[in-house]
């Protein structure tokens, strides 16, 4: 499993700060609030004395007043508000020296509020928000250059923009309905409403809004209350005493009725009575103690058999015949709880398999589906860099017999020994010695992919091949995610890698920024080489800004119905690709890897976009002569994640980040990727 994430919660506010002694920002924040504060005091002061003084002195008090503050604030940098207001009201001074007064109580006000409007529009036009440069004194530099600290001044911006677009406008209508409205026309309804009410109430909401969206996003993107979910259910029993598979000469087979994860499933029944309904229905609990269940009705045939294999459902969770249907199409249905991903026990994992007869009896089986094999060996291995766990196959636990091949495995950027333990101990049921190795995320580990040197998936792979149970000829390795990423880059740029084959799912053609705790780290890679940084394409996180955003204003109805807030990080790992120079410098070489490959991904990857980065990959060996004996699979319809058993496809996210892929996609591609695995593997390693 990978669930590899760019810059997503990037700081949108300085941090929580109690005193100015623990935390210096505090008086920045006074001085960028004062600072937005007295960009605007030219236009309180002219507002103020409108109708009390004459035009000229407004505007040229309110001129004085802009040059004043612009002079000042030059010493922090130019500002666009300051700088525009000041060019405004020397526009502003001519118009009263050459308008009439009747002009000018007619027109005064649309001209001054489409002043401010222009300088709100052009600002962020130019890519410089005018709100941005005084929330920039407020904070510390790393905040103020993160994607979504920049994204939400636009935002906020862009607030400002449609106060004062919506000021200009209705100021301008007086003068047009009735000609000759003035904004000193007290006794005229309209006139009171349009020059005065309307901008000033929109130019106080505009001001509230923007005050309290910042708070309102770093507080949602800390979390909202938790809300107690529901007890786990306990797994469900693996005794099978209670089951009742044959009733009346009527009988409920599963095949098989006790086998790996991977094996393949069908339900069969015989002796229906022909021409009834049947309801098929399957439960299980998963890891993390919730329920999931599928349904499905049938009519039974004339022969009285019903077989998933063959059968046509009528209605229910799938559509067209398929075995494994009863596994895969099951639907998360633990009430109060927000669906994540399906993960399997460690134990057996029970399926409780029950066919109801209208009119007739109701047959049960349990289903069990192991991980492993019950002669499975596991048992850790030392490692300087890596942490390694290692799975060995029944006939050859002991060593001896000239060794087994071997397959070493990298998780993507969640880290650590568990996320590749079902695969590996798959792999070892099916005869490989099977070696989990992290560079990252386990104890005396990194917690996160930043400069990782590449020299440690070597030195992992060469822990395998020196294992007396292997046969160090025969071994390859396996990774996923930014675990492809490095293993490819390991394997390309470093000379002597240990493998006879590679198997890359949803692989990265190019190596990318750093990913630590809070999203993308700044001006950082994922890799060294040799102690030297690698060079890398940046995720371009401020791509996700809007969903972020927009996740943040959602959340508490997404808490009231249990829904998840999804991040599909894709978007930011496209607009990275588009850098033609970083991904020209930063490209994995993968022409140099001598020995064959399997790249495999989905379609609808929604973490990165793997299937265009396997073609980058699979065209620079094509173009180079050495992808004789490779395979390239991308699975339609599925997402991010590829896994060997027959699990529920039915939510593919998992911790807030979507996978992609469909239900019946990802279900395709569980059944047809172990199998291409396994023969990948076959035929590479002599097996």
């Amino acid at each position: 499993m990978s669930t590899d994430q760019p810059a997503t919660a990037a700081s949108a506010g300085p941090p929580d700060a109690s005193t100015a002694e623990e935390h210096p920002s505090l008086h920045q924040r006074i001085g960028g609030v004062m600072g937005m504060i007295a960009g605007f005091v030219p236009w309180i002061a002219y507002w103020a004395m409108l109708g009390s003084v004459s035009f000229h002195t407004a505007v040229l008090v309110a001129f004085g007043l802009a040059a004043a503050v612009f002079l000042v604030g030059l010493r922090h940098g130019v500002k666009i508000l300051e700088l525009g207001t000041m060019a405004v009201f020397a526009a502003l001074v001519a118009v009263t020296f050459l308008g009439s007064d009747a002009f000018l109580e007619r027109w005064m006000q649309p001209l001054s509020n489409a002043g401010l409007f222009t300088i709100a529009l052009v600002s962020v036009l130019v890519g410089k928000p005018f709100t941005l440069q005084y929330a920039e004194d407020a904070v510390t530099p790393d905040v103020a250059a993160g994607p979504g600290f920049i994204y939400l001044n636009s935002v906020i911006t862009w607030i400002w923009v449609g106060a004062f677009g919506i000021m200009t406008a209705s100021s301008t209508i007086p003068p047009i309905v009735q000609g000759d409205a003035t904004f000193r026309d007290g006794g005229s309804t309209l006139s009171i409403v349009c020059y005065w009410v309307i901008p000033f109430t929109v130019l106080g909401m505009a001001g509230l809004v923007s005050s309290k969206l910042p708070d309102l996003f770093v507080s949602r993107m800390a979390g909202l209350p938790d809300v107690d979910p529901p007890a786990p259910e306990a797994p469900l029993p693996t005794d099978r005493s209670a089951d009742r598979p044959q009733v009346d000469g009527a009988r409920l087979e599963v095949l098989p009725d006790d086998g790996l994860l991977d094996d393949p499933f069908a339900v069969r029944a015989r002796a229906l009575p022909p021409g009834t309904q049947a309801e098929l229905t399957t439960t299980a609990v998963d890891a993390a103690g919730h329920r999931w269940t599928a349904t499905a009705s049938f009519e039974v045939g004339d022969d009285g058999t019903l077989d998933t294999t063959t059968s046509q459902p009528r209605s229910g969770d799938w559509s067209d015949p398929d075995p494994a249907a009863p596994l895969w199409a099951m639907r998360f249905a633990t009430a109060g709880v927000v669906p994540d991903l399906f993960l399997p026990p460690p134990s057996p994992w029970a399926v409780d398999v029950s066919l109801a007869v209208r009119g007739g009896p109701t047959l049960t089986r349990t289903a069990l589906r192991r991980p492993t094999n019950s002669h499975v060996q596991v048992r850790d291995v030392p490692g300087d860099g890596f942490a390694a766990r290692l799975w060995l196959p029944a006939e050859n636990a002991a060593g001896g017999g000239g060794g087994v091949p071997g397959v070493v495995l990298f998780p993507g950027s969640e880290g650590g020994l568990d996320s590749q333990a079902a695969t590996a101990g798959l792999l070892a049921s099916h005869g490989y010695a099977a070696m989990v190795a992290c560079v990252h995320g386990a104890p005396d580990l990194p917690e996160a992919l930043v400069e990782i040197p590449l020299e440690r998936f070597v030195a992992a792979a060469q822990a395998l091949v020196a294992q007396p149970e292997v046969d160090g000829g025969r071994v390859a390795a396996m990774a996923i995610s930014k675990g492809s990423e490095g293993l490819l880059a390991a394997a390309s740029m470093l000379n002597g890698f240990p493998a006879a084959a590679l198997v890359a799912v949803s692989p990265s053609s190019v190596l990318w920024q750093a990913i630590g705790d809070d999203g993308a780290v700044p001006d950082t890679g994922t890799w060294t080489l040799g102690g030297e940084a690698l060079p890398f394409v940046s995720a371009h996180s401020e791509a996700l800004m809007g969903e972020l955003l927009h996740n943040a204003l959602t959340a508490k109805r997404l808490q009231r119905r249990h829904q998840p807030a999804l991040m599909h990080l894709r978007a930011g790992y496209q607009e990275g690709l588009g850098d033609t120079d970083a991904v020209a410098a930063a490209a994995v070489p993968a022409e140099r890897i001598a020995v064959p490959v399997l790249f495999a991904g989905g379609s609808d990857d929604q973490v990165w976009p793997s299937p265009a980065m396997i073609d980058a990959l699979s065209s620079r060996r094509a173009d180079a002569g050495v992808d004789r004996g490779d395979e390239r699979q991308v699975y339609d319809g599925a997402g991010h994640l590829l896994r060997f058993p027959h699990l529920p496809a039915d939510v593919s996210w998992t911790g807030g980040i979507a996978l992609g892929g469909t239900p019946a996609g990802t279900a395709a591609a569980q059944a047809d990727f172990r199998p291409r695995v396994l023969a990948f593997l076959g035929r590479t390693l002599g097996v």
